[in-house]
């Protein structure tokens, strides 16, 4: 149709018809013709932006009424509508503006009052628009999108039982509005009244079966009261209501990992990211699912895509964070958790999580402090609490971090986190049944609490029909992402001890492959160090700085490989009362870091500083032990700063110390064990290092096998005590009965008498083993030298 060929009035006429019909191309064009013949047509101009609106093109709806603003200053609807062109763009200080101008114009203009009130309140000022929506019920109290958004107002105010109120008045009026619907269910959730949240809910979907937002929040309502299965088929029914919804996407990733599917929840976030790769919380719960399956690396990624998107969440940091302590990585967590505690003091979470850091960096009373602060700011928590009770631990107090662990109790008698901790803790102390009884709560509480398997799985003996053991197979057979891993190893242990040799062995198999992921182990690291003991560490070296070191005699060191009898040598000694068994110190790795390296001015503050600290923990024992078996590496700076210091190698043979090692899941360190290959190699770096020592230090090296104990406890007892310098003590027979705390891997095989059955173990494994094997003899030149 041509404007010349009929009159303006009649081409508006049609173009209005056309638009009412829904023929929004032809009445854009039309319009656009009378427009050329008459630029200054006001009702084309108003037309036209909204048109172009409906035909999804803000900005060209923004540009025509600008231009019909500029005509009508006047016009108080034109001045609204500019407004929500205005707003659509991002241009959010004109479309106040414009909408102050509406309301001056047309103060019982209400529809504007609805918009403003809305848009202020996501800028955060929540004051004005709670006057203006006071303000704006005066010429219309009923008006159902002023009082929707004056419930926003509220909520937003803090003022969620208002809000409530306000809602449910507006349903009085139109039952089935959808946004209202919606938005009373979020508004139950967050009350906690989460069945009324569930048929709200169910009221919103069916109201508006096409709304995303309203399947979501009733997928989180479904999620609250424990149906997963329900939540996710909301979030899967979000994504077809609207394909570019990522909250949907993400919503629908976390309940799958929830679920145990964490490959699927990665491939969901992944579509958020696709469609918003800027969105920083998709990124972050990427990293999550990513984790869950062992792809650290690309975790560790995704974790800091989530923070360089939004570098001032503490939430991204503490995610971080609790990653890099995941991965061993102690010291970068602490740098992390800082900058997190910088921004904000208050989180209890970055504060507990710096704690744990710090307590692997073996600074445990600033630790300690951390939770105590924590402990402040949420003293209901059951998390403080629990977490001193492990720094306590570790820091040798265990009667201390029973008391903390029971106190995590106090505040919450259910408690799974603490009665899996209690139960840990018994088996260090040797109570089995004890730690028995502590698991099988925590299972009667959480069946998924799968780390309860671990601690029945050190503290008893299992047959092969073990009521035990079927539960644990029922649950890897529904794996909880990340728990799989720990299971399989504690069904590898029971399966071991049931006679089943070749279950177990797979078991052992997929639980270290998956541990591997998570680490790095540098083989040429490993043989530099080798090389740089043989060349720095001479005979004629060690005996010119030993007359320089401190003559205490106090100190004994137990060294070797681990798996290798160190700690059934440390639990005969410290039968002994005489000889305090202090476990496994960090002690002197952090004194040497602190006043190395060895020379004639070092060798003294060092000696002095590791006996210093190690007699706070037996001031009255003649001979306090370090069982930490890595302290082989440091063997020459031991022997020149305590010259006096008895130091005992313990050792066992290496197929059966490898396997041992591979049978493990070792809390931290140990990076070669996931691997039998890696793990040869490192066995051949450790023989090395000990042939140099052996040479370097003749006679004062004590070494003891741990198959000449099995043989013959009594002998090599004997021995070990006249090593120390100590006389005979009978207690040291009754080693399995000490009431100490053992936190190695082998707590629960040295609550037990003397047994052979771990003698000549890799045998009962068979042609499983061979790879071991072989790598053992094709690095044997490393040990040779």
């Amino acid at each position: 149709m041509k404007v010349a060929e009929v009159t303006l009035e009649e081409a508006l006429r049609q173009a209005r018809l056309h638009q009412q019909e829904g023929n929004l191309i032809v009445a854009e064009r039309v319009y656009r013709d009378v427009l050329e013949a008459d630029s200054e047509q006001l009702d084309a101009l108003r037309e036209i932006g909204i048109v172009s609106y409906l035909r999804g093109k803000p900005q060209e709806a923004y540009s025509w009424f600008r231009k019909a603003r500029a005509a009508e200053p006047e016009n108080a609807v034109v001045q609204s509508n500019f407004a929500v062109m205005a707003a659509q763009t991002g241009a959010i200080e004109e479309a106040i503006a414009s909408w102050r101008s509406a309301i001056a114009l047309a103060p019982d203009y209400v529809d504007a009052y609805s918009n403003l009130v809305r848009v202020l309140v996501e800028q955060g000022e929540t004051d004005e628009a709670i006057r203006l929506c006071e303000a704006g019920q005066q010429h219309s109290p009923s008006h159902v999108d002023l009082r929707t958004n004056y419930g926003f107002a509220l909520e937003a105010k803090g003022d969620l039982a208002k809000a409530v109120e306000i809602w449910e008045g507006v349903l009085d009026q139109t039952p089935d509005h959808p946004a209202v619907l919606a938005n009373l269910a979020n508004a139950y959730r967050d009350l906690g009244r989460t069945a009324e949240a569930t048929a709200m809910g169910e009221r919103a979907t069916a109201a508006d079966p096409n709304n995303a937002p309203a399947h979501i929040n009733l997928g989180n309502a479904y999620l609250d009261q424990g149906d997963p299965e329900a939540a996710e088929r909301m979030y899967a029914r979000a994504t077809q209501c609207d394909p570019r919804n990522c909250d949907a996407y993400d919503n629908l990733g976390a309940v799958l990992l929830q679920r145990g599917c964490p490959e699927e929840a990665a491939q969901w976030h992944r579509i958020a990211l696709a469609i918003d790769q800027t969105r920083a919380k998709s990124h972050a719960y990427l990293s999550v699912a990513l984790r869950s399956i062992g792809a650290f690396a690309d975790a560790e990624a995704a974790a800091q895509q989530a923070l360089g998107l939004a570098p001032d969440s503490v939430e991204y940091q503490v995610n971080l964070a609790d990653l890099l302590l995941a991965v061993d990585r102690p010291d970068e967590a602490e740098a992390v958790l800082n900058d997190a505690l910088e921004a904000e003091p208050e989180s209890v979470s970055a504060r507990l999580k710096f704690a744990r850091a710090l307590e692997r960096l073996d600074r445990f009373e600033e630790a300690e402090e951390q939770t105590r602060e924590a402990a402040e700011r949420m003293p209901e928590s059951p998390w403080p609490p629990l977490t001193l009770a492990q720094i306590r631990l570790m820091a040798g107090d265990s009667e201390g971090g029973r008391m903390a662990a029971e106190r995590a109790l106090e505040l919450v008698p259910d408690f799974v986190p603490a009665l899996i901790w209690l139960g840990e803790y018994n088996v260090t102390m040797g109570e089995l049944d004890r730690a028995v009884g502590w698991a099988r709560r925590a299972l009667e509480l959480n069946s998924d609490a799968i780390g309860a398997y671990g601690i029945i799985a050190n503290a008893r003996r299992f047959e092969r029909d073990d009521p035990d053991l079927a539960a644990m197979e029922a649950a890897y057979a529904e794996p909880k992402h990340q728990q799989a891993v720990g299971l399989g190893f504690a069904l590898g242990k029971a399966l071991d001890a049931a006679g089943e040799q070749e279950r177990a062995f797979s078991h052992y198999l997929n639980a270290n492959a998956s541990r591997r992921r998570a680490f790095h182990y540098g083989k040429g690291a490993a043989e530099s160090r080798l090389a740089r003991i043989r060349e720095n560490w001479s005979a004629a070296r060690l005996a010119e700085l030993t007359e320089y070191g401190d003559p205490s005699d106090v100190p004994v060191f137990i060294v070797g490989m681990p798996r290798s009898g160190t700690t059934l040598l440390e639990q005969i000694l410290s039968s002994h009362p005489m000889v305090h068994g202090a476990g496994e110190l960090t002690t002197f790795g952090r004194v040497l870091r602190q006043y190395g390296p060895i020379d004639d001015d070092t060798a003294g503050p060092l000696g002095r500083a590791y006996v210093e600290t190690v007699r706070g923990l037996a001031p009255e024992a003649a001979r306090i032990t370090d069982k930490m078996p890595g302290n082989y590496q440091h063997i020459g700076a031991i022997a020149a700063a305590l010259p006096n210091a008895v130091i005992i190698h313990a050792r066992r043979d290496p197929e059966d110390t490898c396997l041992s090692c591979f049978q493990q899941s070792f809390a931290r360190g140990q990076h070669w064990s996931y691997d039998l290959e890696e793990v040869a190699h490192q066995y051949r770096i450790y023989q090395g290092i000990m042939q140099h020592w052996r040479a370097v230090l003749g006679d004062r090296l004590a070494e003891i096998d741990y198959e000449d104990v099995v043989a013959d406890v009594e002998r090599e007892a004997r021995r070990l005590i006249a090593a120390v310098g100590l006389d005979w003590d009978p207690n040291c027979l009754e080693f399995y009965q000490a009431p100490r705390a053992v936190l190695t891997a082998s707590k629960g095989q040295v609550r037990r008498p003397i047994y052979s059955s771990s003698v000549s173990k890799s045998e009962r494994y068979g042609e499983r083993v061979q790879p071991l094997r072989d790598a053992l003899e094709h690095y044997r030149t490393l040990a040779l030298g």
